[in-house]
């Protein structure tokens, strides 16, 4: 199933780097956004949340959603083809 990620990193001085690690560990991790991205988990949100939050701050922000049927975008980072591999796999 394909799973939204998104996320505001509070900190001073962000440090994306452990987050981004974690989540390219998921199948089809495509970023959409800067702080967005697409991946194809059969996990529960809850679950990949509790894994996700291991890598950030107590004042960051982190969202996941399931993502069901449909998708679109405009000069998203991974391009539609990329979009459509996480939404349609």
């Amino acid at each position: 199933m394909a799973k939204l990620v998104t996320y505001d990193l509070r900190a001073p001085g962000r440090d994306y780097s452990k987050l981004k690690s974690a989540i390219v560990t998921y199948s089809n991790a495509c970023k959409v956004t800067e702080s967005c991205w697409l991946i194809t988990s059969a996990n529960s949100c809850v679950t990949i949340r509790d894994y996700l939050w291991k890598h950030m701050d107590a004042n960051d922000i982190l969202f996941v959603v399931d993502l069901k049927t449909e998708s679109s975008g405009q000069s998203i980072l991974c391009g539609q083809t990329g979009l459509d591999k996480v939404i349609f796999t």
